[in-house]
């Protein structure tokens, strides 16, 4: 005779997890959205390219954000960086391919 109360504990637990789940990938479309609109904000919805950026400017966006002291989405971060919202922002939007181009500023 199957164990209805264990039947019903599972379909719980299942429906939980899966909750959970819905809830994470919501969660993470959210943050990913309010990047996406932050960004729009601080370059004025240009686009932007990589070219240009230089290495200087990435040194510099790198100094300030291997130092762990500033979010780099502050006001204070992108200051102290002294790169203007525009070039600061390529240098967010591009700083995957930057490591890629220049890897010694980030292992330097």
């Amino acid at each position: 005779m199957p164990d209805l109360d264990k039947i019903k504990m599972m379909i719980d637990v299942t429906t939980m997890a899966q909750d959970e789940a819905h809830d994470r990938r919501e969660k993470k479309r959210k943050e990913e959205q309010l990047a996406e609109d932050t960004f729009k904000v601080l370059t004025g919805n240009r686009d932007l390219r990589l070219g240009d950026i230089s290495k200087e400017d990435f040194q510099a966006f790198e100094m300030v954000r291997s130092s762990g002291l500033y979010n780099m989405w502050s006001p204070e971060a992108l200051q102290l960086t002294e790169l203007g919202r525009k070039l600061y922002s390529a240098v967010m939007k591009f700083y995957g391919e930057l490591n890629e181009q220049w890897p010694d500023v980030r292992n330097g």
